[in-house]
């Protein structure tokens, strides 16, 4: 974990497998859970946040047919390779 302390904020860089995961949050937060660079952190993705990963063209599924409904744009999703 990497972490960048700002007056008011701190922008903390934790890596899960190949990937960066990145957020701010306020310095006193920081503080609070006392945070140092090394340390292992778990992350929260709220739903409001999307994190997006540009894939090569060759790993992108074909879509056949437009998902129409929540039930099946959550299929969709679920078998969409994942990184993580």
């Amino acid at each position: 974990m990497i972490i960048q302390f700002g007056g008011v904020m701190a922008h903390v860089v934790m890596r899960a497998g190949k990937n960066l995961i990145e957020s701010v949050i306020t310095k006193r937060s920081a503080d609070e859970m006392k945070l140092k660079v090394g340390d292992k952190v778990s992350a929260v993705i709220k739903s409001t946040e999307v994190m997006l990963e540009r894939l090569r063209r060759s790993s992108i599924p074909r879509v056949e047919k437009r998902p129409n409904s929540p039930s099946q744009l959550r299929a969709y999703i679920n078998s969409a390779p994942r990184s993580l």
